[in-house]
């Protein structure tokens, strides 16, 4: 099975960390994927734990992270004899003898019930605000100027997809025989508006709970009627993937798809918040889009605080209890209107460097030091004689470029050390290529730049040998 580099949840724009990892009942151990979880560097806390040093967050709409568990039952931390729960599993084979997970670890835990995993959003320590202070004009402002900005970012990023979900049940049930929240229709739009899903989803489950479909604006015959999940799960995730997803409700919206996943890998419904081996999978689905929210954007931009900004207070959904239909184009709208206010940014940043000069901070002068190894000029020198005036990226459209070149007539291209020189990479042309200066930004910044040095070493070691032999003193030799 292929591990993610955990943090989890994957697909979240700020990282993810896990708090007692050992403490996690369904922790198996070393090697099972859960020792990638990443505990919380220092410098980062909860509003609760600022408060008690009398802090308070920055905005506590604006999280840095956010930190998943420890496992708590019924709001008490698990507190298990793990060497007894252990000896348990190796001396029985406990689906043989018919019992359950639950059944095993409740004699262990006094029969309490099943785990949780309570998240908490984390915040900069070096950004708090003592706690009495209130708000500025200026942070007010800086609020909605940021939440404009990001908005109209949304909008004109051509991979952002709208996405709403009308569901059933709870997951602090029992609503249901599941314990479950599960989708009962989805909506997918653009940013232009088109609709490119919008699909009643039957909940797969007994009898429907008609007065909630009903509240949601859902006639019940045509949900009962409708698809499972599993019938149209991998369109969903062909046409989610790469793309920034924005939905009003982010952590929702991601939970439903989460225990969906979790539902459609097997039918035996994986209890309230449980982990196991089997998630990576899931995670792996979600991590190929990023996951954004309306929600908290907009309470920024609203100004919603209470007096301590201790906790954050989040404004309703502009569409309410509708179908998922009209919520995704409610949501669109609350982009727009937020975006429409964005200040332009060259204009700002033009203002900012103005001021930067008014106020002589552009004349001041700073002094830097340091060391670098020292690179060979024969080795560079050898790169470019081996590529001669073109691009050596295999994939490069437009290798060829011989418009210009250096003031020395050197061609106008790059050398890239494909194992970083500053940490004692090689510094000889088998592991260094010749690139023009967009193939050189893609494999320092891109995305995608693993990929590309893995094919830059194969291409660079192919060109070096093709030179070496062809050279008439080591054919001699």
């Amino acid at each position: 099975m292929r591990m993610l580099k955990w943090g989890l949840p994957a697909g979240f724009d700020i990282p993810v960390y896990g708090a007692g990892i050992d403490t996690w009942p369904d922790n198996p151990g070393k090697g099972s994927g859960f020792d990638r979880w990443l505990a919380p560097p220092v410098g980062l806390s909860t509003a609760a734990q600022l408060a008690q040093r009398g802090l308070r967050p920055r905005n506590a709409l604006r999280p840095d992270a956010l930190q998943v568990g420890p496992a708590f039952l019924d709001g008490a931390s698990v507190a298990i004899d793990w060497a007894a729960l252990r000896r348990h599993q190796r001396r029985f084979d406990w689906k043989k003898e018919g019992e359950w997970w639950e059944s095993v670890v409740r004699s262990y835990t006094g029969g309490l019930p099943t785990f949780t995993y309570p998240s908490a959003s984390l915040y900069a320590e070096a950004h708090a605000q003592p706690l009495a202070q209130p708000p500025s004009a200026d942070e007010q402002a800086e609020d909605r100027r940021k939440a404009a900005a990001w908005a109209h970012t949304v909008l004109n990023d051509p991979r952002t997809l709208i996405l709403e979900v009308g569901t059933v049940g709870t997951f602090d049930g029992p609503t249901n025989p599941y314990c479950r929240t599960a989708l009962c229709e989805i909506a997918v739009r653009t940013t232009s508006g088109d609709l490119l899903m919008d699909t009643l989803i039957n909940p797969d489950w007994g009898p429907l709970p008609v007065h909630e479909l009903t509240a949601g604006g859902l006639d019940p015959h045509a949900v009962a009627a409708a698809p499972t999940f599993r019938r149209f799960r991998r369109d969903l995730e062909a046409l989610l993937a790469g793309r920034r997803v924005v939905s009003f409700d982010r952590s929702r919206v991601y939970s439903v798809l989460f225990c969906e996943l979790e539902y459609d890998h097997s039918d035996d419904c994986f209890e309230n918040g449980a982990l196991t081996v089997d998630h990576p999978d899931i995670l792996d689905v979600l991590a190929r889009s990023t996951f954004e929210c309306a929600q908290l954007a907009y309470s920024r931009h609203l100004g919603r605080w209470n007096a301590d900004r201790h906790r954050p207070m989040l404004c309703k959904h502009p569409a309410g209890a509708a179908p998922a239909a009209e919520r995704s184009a409610a949501v669109l709208e609350v982009l727009r209107g937020m975006a429409v206010q964005a200040p332009d940014r060259y204009l700002e940043l033009c203002q900012q460097a103005e001021d930067a000069e008014r106020s002589g901070r552009s004349l001041q002068r700073t002094k830097t030091q340091g060391e670098r190894r020292v690179r060979l000029p024969p080795a560079r020198q050898a790169v470019l004689v081996r590529a001669g005036f073109r691009c050596e990226n295999p994939s490069c459209p437009d290798s060829g470029y011989t418009q210009d070149m250096t003031d020395t007539g050197e061609p106008l291209l790059q050398v890239h050390h494909i194992d970083e020189h500053a940490k004692d990479g090689r510094d000889h042309p088998d592991t260094m290529i010749a690139l023009c200066a967009n193939c050189h930004e893609r494999v320092t910044r891109g995305r995608n730049r693993k990929q590309l040095n893995a094919t830059f070493r194969a291409a660079a070691y192919a060109a070096h040998q093709k030179h070496a032999s062809a050279d008439p003193v080591k054919t001699e030799k």
